[in-house]
């Protein structure tokens, strides 16, 4: 009887650790392809076809968070700020998690040109309408470009070389720089260097006005400043 009894105790066991294998290799398959970054691509891209962009921002976020390369994380960096800027009846774009993105790209590869672009040409746009504060990102970023041209030999963008110009000359305007009048003179130089490029350009000529308008404020003023002095 008790033969028996231990025999059936045998059993449950064997059949409870069965059980239990099971399950932990279940567990471990599941954790094996969550951590699978083409199957986080899919599994985003299917739920975007469902419009469950909830789902999809969460593997579209693991799959970068999972990719076995820079180049991989890079690639789907790219993916999500793509998926960010969706614009529809079920999503509305997120620029600030793009713009994330964009610059996770920058800290894995800091002369990512098309990161560089991006950010580039968002804080462009909305300078040249009317966000003054942002020139500086305009300066740093057109700096950037322009720097990974010239080191590579490639061609210069003219619309590069003028947006620096004018951040120089905005940021001299403003009198965000303890040196405007160097940093007018650079605007000057990347104006004229535009213009070579794109002559007769009337954007050009404009920008040169204002610099020399910028310089005759600061001349005066600081003409002021040493009338004032001399007068004490």
């Amino acid at each position: 009887m008790a033969k028996k009894l231990n025999t059936k105790i045998v059993i449950i066991l064997l059949i409870i650790a069965g059980i239990g294998a099971l399950a932990a290799a279940g567990l471990g398959f599941y954790y094996l392809r969550e951590r699978n970054p083409e199957y986080c691509l899919q599994k985003a891209q299917h739920a975007l076809e469902n419009n469950d962009y909830k789902t999809a921002e969460r593997y579209f976020g693991r799959a970068c968070g999972v990719a076995r390369s820079n180049q991989e994380k890079i690639a789907n960096y790219f993916r999500f700020a793509e998926f960010q800027l969706l614009e529809n009846e079920h999503h509305v774009p997120d620029w600030s998690k793009a713009l994330g993105c964009w610059n996770t790209v920058l800290k894995i590869d800091p002369k990512n040109g098309e990161a560089l672009r991006k950010l580039f040409d968002y804080f462009y746009e909305i300078a040249d309408l009317g966000q003054t504060g942002f020139w500086k990102q305009v300066q740093e970023y057109s700096e950037s470009l322009l720097e990974i041209q010239e080191e590579n030999n490639l061609p210069i963008d003219p619309k590069v070389l003028l947006a620096r110009g004018r951040s120089r000359l905005e940021i001299a305007r403003a009198g965000g720089t303890t040196n405007r009048q160097e940093l007018l003179d650079q605007a000057v130089a990347d104006l004229q260097r535009y213009l070579e490029i794109k002559p007769g350009d009337e954007n050009g000529y404009l920008y040169l006005a204002d610099c020399a308008l910028v310089r005759g404020t600061i001349e005066v003023s600081r003409g002021n400043l040493q009338a004032m002095d001399a007068s004490r």
